[in-house]
């Protein structure tokens, strides 16, 4: 599903490779993998906070209003 978004295919297309490429002329193939690496992880990085937090937060969210939003999204 993801190769299908065009939000990788625009981010890669437009910002991702010229500053992959940039950052490959400039400091070499460790720069290459330092950007790329860093990207990653803070990709990566975030979703897994985002998921934490929604995690520990799940309990306190209770309530009428939170089933018929709830319904309202299924």
């Amino acid at each position: 599903m993801n190769a299908l978004s065009p939000h990788p295919w625009l981010f890669w297309l437009t910002v991702g490779a010229p500053t992959l490429l940039a950052s490959l002329a400039a400091g070499g193939p460790a720069a290459a993998a330092a950007f790329l690496a860093g990207f990653y992880v803070c990709l990566v990085g975030s979703k897994v906070l985002i998921a934490v937090l929604v995690g520990r937060t799940r309990g306190r969210v209770a309530g009428r209003g939170y089933t018929w939003a709830m319904r309202g999204l299924a």
